[in-house]
Formats: structure tokens, C-alpha cells, sequence
């Protein structure tokens, strides 16, 4: 079974560690660890600030991750 925290560490850990490198690619356009993070603290932020925090997570997340 694969825990949330292990993945959202792991993730931190990449970030950290290779910033610059492509995380994803969808449609052609590149981003970045570092602007994934961004995105997904920005995101985050969002939702906390307007009470989506009992919504499951599942329903917000979609990536195809890179091998």
C-alpha cells in the first residue's frame, strides 16, 4: 500500500534534488519539480482557503509521472 506522506516525501526529496529537471510532460509542455511544487502549493492553498478540504483528494489529482 502506498501512504500519501511517503509519496508527498519522496516528491520533496526530488524537488530538492533536482529542481530543474522535467517532472511531467502533458500535451507537449514541460514543468519542472520546482514548478510543480508551486503549482500544487498554490493549489493547495486554494482549496484550504475556500473549504474543499472534505472533498477526497482523488478527485483532484491526474499526472502521469515520468519514469
Amino acid at each position: 500500500m502506498i501512504c500519501l506522506g511517503n509519496v508527498l516525501a519522496k516528491f520533496k526529496e526530488r524537488v530538492s534534488q533536482i529542481p530543474e529537471a522535467t517532472a511531467i510532460i502533458y500535451e507537449g509542455q514541460k514543468m519542472t519539480y520546482k514548478q510543480l511544487d508551486e503549482l500544487s502549493s498554490k493549489l493547495a492553498n486554494y482549496l484550504y482557503k475556500n473549504n474543499y478540504s472534505e472533498i477526497p483528494l482523488s478527485q483532484f489529482i491526474c499526472l502521469h509521472v515520468l519514469k
